[in-house]
């Protein structure tokens, strides 16, 4: 084989591995802290999904943001099920990292961080596809009958 082609070879099997494997393989661990919140809607269950990710806050781009990721992220929050799953920022372009993009949850994980996804760390996205979230959670009104006078 000339060097030509196994240099070829060899770019094309590491690109397929950092490909294959860079999907999904580098989510926080167990162990480490990872808080959520929304923010900017009208309720705590309700706004801009923002993550708190080793020591800081951030976001998460919206590129393949969905229903499933959105009621993973509800049950986290203790919020009920997702009513509707938001990107483009809709309720305003968060600050610091986004964290993650490409969140791909099946629905049934416990938290978003299981989810598979882009490998979380600052992505260098912008804030302008932030994902958000609106929770069942938001529209439970509790209404206590007054008797009239």
């Amino acid at each position: 084989m000339t060097t030509a082609i196994m240099l070829h070879t060899v770019v094309a099997l590491t690109m397929m591995h950092i490909w294959t494997s860079r999907f999904g393989d580098c989510q926080p661990e167990p162990s480490e802290s990872v808080k959520l919140r929304l923010v900017n809607g009208g309720s705590r269950c309700d706004g801009r999904l923002e993550i708190q990710y080793k020591g800081n806050w951030g976001t998460v781009n919206g590129r393949s943001w969905d229903m499933p990721d959105a009621n993973v992220v509800c049950r986290q929050l203790g919020c009920g099920a997702a009513l509707r799953a938001y990107d483009y920022a809709r309720y305003g372009e968060g600050s610091g990292p986004v964290f993650t993009t490409d969140v791909q949850c099946g629905g049934s994980e416990a938290a978003l961080q299981e989810c598979k996804s882009e490998p979380w760390g600052d992505t260098g996205y912008s804030h302008s596809e932030d994902a958000g979230v609106i929770c069942k959670g938001k529209s439970q009104v509790f209404i206590s009958a007054v008797p009239r006078v």
